[in-house]
């Protein structure tokens, strides 16, 4: 084996930080997420898909990325490949060391609501609003966008939770530790007025 690693999870994960920052200054400036002046991929709400898209791909390259150095290719592209994302983070990592990351652990919640958003995000479909549920319609978007953008600040504490979990149990593992840096970054919410 080289000991050289192909690690395109840090090209996704810098995909996410950027975006992640234009979030921050966008809600920064506007004091909202979207403004229907603005075009969709400006605003936070558009930028935080791009956080949502990319975290994801970023955990599932990793992990992926992580059997198959420890695992095998073959073996990971008969066994693992066809798993779920939060399967993968739970089951790999007891394949490799023995020991496998709590279900009930924080970065285990933090990505089943990260799965979520991307499902959200991925499988968006058209509606087609209908007068006596507009408001009901209305208010779905409105809990999907909320989703989606707090979702995409909390990120970032998802990728590095997975990272220090995985880190505790493979310490020889060097990319769970730099996951695990992201714990350092700042957390973020969004304050809602009362009624929105």
């Amino acid at each position: 084996m080289s000991g050289i690693i192909y690690t395109p999870f840090l090209n996704y994960l810098r995909l996410a930080g950027a975006a992640h920052e234009k979030i921050i200054a966008y809600i920064g400036h506007n004091q909202v997420t979207s403004l229907d002046t603005h075009s969709f991929e400006d605003t936070a709400d558009g930028q935080a898909t791009m956080v949502v898209l990319y975290a994801t791909i970023s955990l599932e390259c990793f992990i992926h990325n992580y059997a198959s150095r420890n695992l095998g290719e073959k073996y990971c592209e008969k066994h693992i490949e066809a798993m779920n994302l939060h399967t993968k983070w739970l089951l790999v990592p007891k394949l490799v060391t023995g020991r496998s990351i709590p279900a009930d652990h924080d970065g285990i919640a933090l990505l089943q609501k990260l799965i979520k958003a991307r499902n959200n995000v991925a499988h968006a479909k058209a509606v087609n609003f209908k007068t006596n549920t507009l408001e009901k319609q209305r208010q779905k978007i409105i809990d999907t966008n909320r989703l989606i953008v707090d979702t995409a600040l909390s990120a970032f504490q998802c990728v590095g939770k997975l990272g220090k979990a995985l880190y505790e149990l493979d310490p020889k593992e060097p990319g769970a530790k730099l996951l695990a840096g992201f714990l350092d970054t700042p957390k973020y919410s969004v304050r809602r007025k009362p009624g929105s």
